[in-house]
């Protein structure tokens, strides 16, 4: 089965699911950019609870819509310290942190043409470390209904609750209860890399 996904910053647990389940990965390159979504941000989970993360992008102002291809990262302030060391806080006491950390950090550290590639280098990475090889090609044009795919591009979205379907120790389990669906570093750095596998 071919599944269609929209880019993320890091993903959500259950969009990795996804793609577990899935033979092939498609990507949507062709989409216009939508605010407070997944394509630029992230949650963990602290000692405080949920933290989000976000990659700031450059705005045009012109009013138009921005193709997802076509978004840049806006590299003018420090965010990429400052996110490294929101991750390095919440999960630095992880049993599998430091086996992946130092990669993670290298990738968020670099500077890429478009959040899209940023996503994908991050992505690509994530489903080695948890053993998930699948092909992957971007789409070639838009299509609102396309034909002989799982269109999962609504499926993931910040402010929509979708089902717990895994669970497993979380660093601050002793005072702060569950939260499932955050992105996969918190279950790569809690679990490793044998976590869909069981």
């Amino acid at each position: 089965m071919i599944s269609l996904f929209t880019t993320a910053f890091l993903p959500p647990v259950d969009y990795i699911l996804a793609i577990a389940n899935s033979d092939r990965i498609l990507l949507e390159a062709h989409e216009n950019y939508q605010k407070q979504s997944y394509r630029n941000r992230c949650e963990i989970v602290t000692s405080q609870g949920i933290q989000a993360l976000t990659v700031p992008v450059v705005h045009l102002h012109t009013g138009l819509a921005m193709r997802i291809a076509d978004v840049a990262i806006d590299y003018r302030t420090p965010w990429q310290n400052k996110m490294l060391r929101a991750i390095k806080t919440a999960y630095a006491t992880a049993p599998f942190f430091i086996h992946y950390y130092d990669e993670l950090s290298e990738l968020l550290l670099r500077r890429t043409n478009s959040l899209l590639e940023y996503n994908t280098e991050l992505l690509l990475f994530l489903l080695h470390a948890l053993k998930i090889e699948r092909p992957f090609s971007y789409t070639s044009i838009y299509e609102n209904s396309p034909a002989a795919v799982a269109d999962l591009r609504q499926s993931f979205h910040p402010k929509q609750t979708r089902p717990e379907q895994l669970h497993y120790y979380q660093v601050f389990a002793d005072r702060l209860p569950f939260y499932p669906n955050v992105s996969v570093i918190d279950l790569l750095f809690n679990e490793g890399a044998n976590a869909l596998l069981t």
